[in-house]
């Protein structure tokens, strides 16, 4: 028996050492107890062998090969899982987010004075903020609040720094240093605060960290180059000879209803003539998450 996913690496030795298998990109799959849940029950009709690949490798770098099962989302079945698990945990995420904005009766007193706090949530990191110069983002990219001010307080009453986590003797030590380090904040590099800020959850099997060092489409210096040395005669503020596709549609909108996909403007046309959906009249009264919510439902 493995916790997951705070276990996720001791659970994946277990599988390659005792069992010649391995899950491929294991940290990018949003449920990891539903996902091998799924892939026990469909092993006991079908044997790992006929839907698995298999994969050659040197594990013990002696030229010993060893011949394992390999699960990834390159196998239609895996990806199709994986994608229906990250929805459904977007859902869940955005369905708590909204839970959170509109709950007017959250109570807590604060952490770094002894103000009981009644109200909203947003109010509260807004205190923290202004008051204390506790920066823990923006209160519309945070999700699990109580969770991480839960996080937040037990880290402090174990003496720890916030953004350092540097150990201190007392109390008056660690305020002391988080004031003049100017470390009344989270640490981007810690890991352990992901959870709590919905960018981790948008894009599948990608963190805010893997979003940020992607590269630009359009920075492409190597294409330049060529194609300035290929031609000179070519003037830099010259614009008479850029050229749109207009038949091509950049980052398409699906219907709601069917597979068709376009632009939004037509897709909102499409679903109100094909499917009496008048998009624009339901979101009217809707803020952001709540239209998204809407289109995952």
């Amino acid at each position: 028996m493995f916790k997951l996913p705070e276990e996720r690496t001791y659970f994946s030795t277990h599988l390659f050492v005792h069992h010649q298998f391995e899950i491929a990109d294991m940290e990018m799959i949003a449920n990891m107890s539903k996902y091998c849940n799924y892939w026990r029950s469909r092993f006991l009709a079908e044997p790992p062998n006929k839907i698995c690949s298999r994969m050659l490798i040197d594990a013990k770098g002696d030229g010993t090969c060893v011949n394992i099962l390999v699960l990834g989302k390159f196998i239609p079945e895996d990806k199709k899982l994986r994608e229906d698990l990250h929805n459904k945990q977007m859902m869940w995420v955005l369905t708590q987010k909204i839970n959170e904005r509109e709950d007017k009766n959250f109570s807590r007193k604060c952490l770094l004075c002894r103000l009981q706090f009644k109200g909203c949530r947003a109010d509260y990191l807004s205190h923290l903020s202004r008051l204390h110069n506790m920066q823990l983002g923006q209160p519309e990219n945070l999700v699990f609040i109580d969770d991480l001010l839960n996080c937040i307080e037990t880290r402090l009453e174990s003496l720890h720094c916030l953004f350092c986590n540097k150990l201190f003797k007392n109390q008056t030590v660690l305020k002391e240093h988080m004031r003049k380090k100017q470390h009344k904040k989270i640490n981007p590099k810690d890991t352990e605060f992901d959870k709590f800020y919905i960018i981790n959850y948008l894009e599948m099997g990608k963190n805010w960290r893997q979003v940020k060092n992607e590269p630009d489409d359009d920075d492409d210096d190597d294409e330049l180059s060529n194609a300035e040395n290929s031609d000179r005669r070519v003037s830099v503020g010259n614009w008479s000879d850029w050229e749109e596709d207009e038949d091509k549609v950049e980052n398409p909108v699906v219907c709601l209803f069917c597979e068709r996909s376009s632009s939004f403007d037509e897709i909102q046309s499409h679903m109100n003539n094909a499917h009496g959906f008048d998009f624009t009249r339901i979101s009217v009264d809707m803020d952001f998450y709540h239209q998204v919510f809407l289109s995952y439902v």
